[in-house]
């Protein structure tokens, strides 16, 4: 299941729990493409919970690789940044990948929340000069995973 909140906007906060489906990953691709068409430059905080896996990894790379192909010059004028916070087994299964390359924005890989917004915040600042609520994030994000019934959406795009 993909959990989307867009509380925080241009702040995008992605919530990954248990098995993503291949069709969750396509909503999951159909959505950002949305949120880079919306005239803002956004960032994503993509955060994948324990055990949090995809149907089938090289199919859900190749999709991802096909959709970053497709969409290059969107992301690159629509996205400031990506941080992906993952556990320490997804980290190491994640070494032989560069989501900078990858993406071709800023984007890096972290063991928490808070390392990732502070990643964030070089390419982001809050609208009208407030700060974000690093502690409030993580509570919704931690709320969420807690949470496995399926989720209504925090807004939609």
């Amino acid at each position: 299941m993909i959990h989307y909140d867009f509380h925080d906007w241009p702040l995008v906060v992605v919530t990954t729990i248990g098995s993503v489906t291949m069709p969750e990953q396509a909503e999951f691709l159909q959505r950002a493409a949305r949120c880079l068409s919306s005239g803002d430059r956004i960032a994503i905080l993509c955060v994948l919970s324990e055990g949090a896996a995809v149907d089938s990894a090289e199919a859900s790379l190749a999709m991802a690789r096909d959709w970053l192909r497709a969409h290059e010059a969107l992301i690159r004028s629509g996205m400031m940044g990506i941080a992906l916070v993952a556990t320490v087994e997804q980290r190491e299964r994640m070494l032989h990948v560069d989501p900078e390359q990858l993406s071709g924005v800023p984007a890096q890989v972290f063991g928490d929340t808070s390392s990732a917004l502070a990643f964030l915040r070089w390419f982001i600042s809050p609208p009208t000069g407030a700060t974000w609520d690093a502690g409030g994030i993580d509570k919704r994000v931690h709320a969420t995973m807690a949470d496995t019934r399926p989720v209504a959406h925090t807004a939609t795009l």
